[in-house]
């Protein structure tokens, strides 16, 4: 861009009403200074019972559903400003910038 250009600057976001989902996932727990029995024991006080010790480390496998409204940037435009030319972040919006 030349110096001094004006711009404009837009992003979509969408909203995901009610998503539904399931996820897994492996967590590492560790703690500076302490061993891995150290933290396995800090994590069975706290009511997980089922890691894996690993070095200084504990392993746990996860998984569950998740449920929530989310809003998502799908997408960014950045353009020259030119008042003569329909606003492009309207065109993003009604889905017609890029076709």
């Amino acid at each position: 861009m030349n110096p001094f250009t004006s711009l404009q600057a837009c992003s979509l976001a969408v909203k995901i009403k009610d998503f539904k989902g399931t996820y897994s996932s492996v967590d590492k727990y560790f703690a500076p200074g302490l061993s891995g029995s150290e933290v396995n024991e800090l994590l069975r006080a706290d009511g997980i019972s089922d890691g894996n010790i690993e070095g200084d480390s504990v392993m746990v496998t996860n998984s569950g559903e998740i449920q929530a409204d989310l809003y998502i940037t799908s997408r960014f435009l950045v353009s020259n400003y030119d008042p003569a030319v329909e606003n492009p972040c309207t065109l993003l919006m009604d889905g017609k910038f890029g076709q």
